[in-house]
């Protein structure tokens, strides 16, 4: 199912538009759909990804667990060296 929506763009984007759908041998819909999806992606996967760092904030805030730089760091050096090292354990 679709639906149409109407939103007026200024002459110059719409131009562009209509050159990169030439081309790419599509549509201007089609091409605006794409776009329009590659955008919506990236804005969703953003408000996840702020939503997961605000929930390790306030876990942080809550517990005190976390582990410094240096033992993240020493981990992945010997992870890269070959060694089969279980992660550092979070402390407060």
């Amino acid at each position: 199912m679709t639906k149409a929506v109407h939103v007026p763009i200024d002459t110059d984007l719409a131009a562009r538009l209509e050159r990169l759908a030439k081309e790419r041998n599509t549509t201007t819909a089609t091409m605006l759909e794409t776009l329009l999806l590659r955008s919506l992606d990236d804005e969703e996967n953003e408000a996840a990804w702020d939503r997961r760092a605000q929930d390790s904030i306030e876990e942080f805030d809550r517990t005190g667990l976390h582990l410094t730089n240096e033992e993240v760091m020493e981990w992945l050096e010997r992870r890269a060296k070959g060694e089969d090292v279980p992660p550092p354990q979070c402390h407060v």
